[in-house]
């Protein structure tokens, strides 16, 4: 029987010179795998291995493809680095853009506390985290070069994006939980406004390296009521109990006609104005609420005087 030495003595020149047929550069790689436990349970977890790439044909001799070391270990070119960032970016604004139609489209139930859309589904709109970050030790004229393919349009609609807009909170004067009833009446005139904050700044949010200041208030105000729509210039004009008693709201207001249970969902226009890079502009965003009222009928009762 030949000795396994013997073998390997034998073959020893062949697998050098297969060896030094060709060089490599080598790079760090994460690879996901699912590790299946005692109890039946699989798990995914992730590893980092060395792959060979980039590896060319050599006439005999030298070292081969040599094993990486800590000089070699340099990970994905700068190419490669910035074309991922490039596809981060991308599936951030595409998301981005979808955050910004689903808030702007649903609101969330009074009730079930859950977002839901116009049709009462619930939708999730997500939550944006951080932009894409540029990886550590990517050349400057590569991260100059990405920064310059955004407007100072898009960078503003960025931070805008991330602005905690309020949901209008529907209120309507004279409040009804003023009367015994706790009612709103047929016949009357009801102020209508929105509260729960109607402006957000002047603030600054950093977008990438570029600082964009912001300004953000309700310029516009529709509701929704008994199948009808009214159109009001701002966030409306609250109502004051002793100062506005018999008094028409200057700008959004209201006359019930029928009695019942009645529901007002209002939309409110958000005008976000920005500037950043020395130009500037703004964005409109929309904010829903609801509220629900019931209104009844006061009939005039005709007492006969006494004696």
């Amino acid at each position: 029987m030949v000795s396994l030495l013997a073998l390997l003595m034998t073959n020893w020149p062949g697998l050098v010179s297969a060896h030094a047929a060709k060089t490599c550069q080598w790079k760090k790689v994460t690879q996901t795998y699912t590790s299946i436990g005692r109890d039946g349970k699989a798990t995914v977890k992730t590893k980092t291995v060395m792959v060979p790439y980039n590896c060319k044909e050599v006439d005999g001799g030298g070292d081969g493809d040599e094993a990486p070391t800590s000089e070699d270990d340099s990970g994905p070119s700068a190419e490669e680095s910035a074309a991922a960032l490039r596809e981060a970016i991308a599936k951030y604004n595409a998301l981005e853009k979808r955050h910004v139609e689903c808030m702007g489209s649903s609101i969330v139930d009074p009730v079930t506390k859950m977002r839901v859309n116009a049709a009462g589904d619930p939708v999730n709109c997500g939550r944006l985290g951080l932009r894409p970050e540029p990886p550590k030790g990517l050349p400057k004229e590569y991260l100059n070069a990405i920064i310059s393919e955004r407007t100072p349009e898009e960078i503003a609609y960025s931070a805008a994006a991330q602005l905690a807009l309020p949901e209008p909170v529907i209120n309507i004067g004279p409040d009804p939980s003023w009367n015994r009833w706790n009612k709103a009446f047929v016949g009357y005139d009801y102020w209508i406004w929105v509260g729960g904050g109607t402006s957000v700044g002047p603030v600054s949010s950093q977008s990438g390296p570029a600082t964009v200041s912001l300004r953000a208030e309700v310029t516009e105000l529709s509701v929704s009521v008994d199948g009808a729509t009214l159109s009001c210039t701002g966030p409306g004009t609250p109502y004051v109990r002793d100062r506005d008693v018999g008094r028409v709201s200057p700008d959004c207001g209201h006359v019930f006609e029928t009695t019942g249970e009645k529901r007002l969902v209002a939309v409110a226009q958000w005008t976000v104005s920005w500037s950043t890079g020395g130009e500037s502009g703004s964005f409109e965003f929309q904010r829903r609420g609801q509220m629900d009222t019931v209104v009844g009928e006061l009939h005039a009762v005709n007492v006969d005087p006494p004696g």
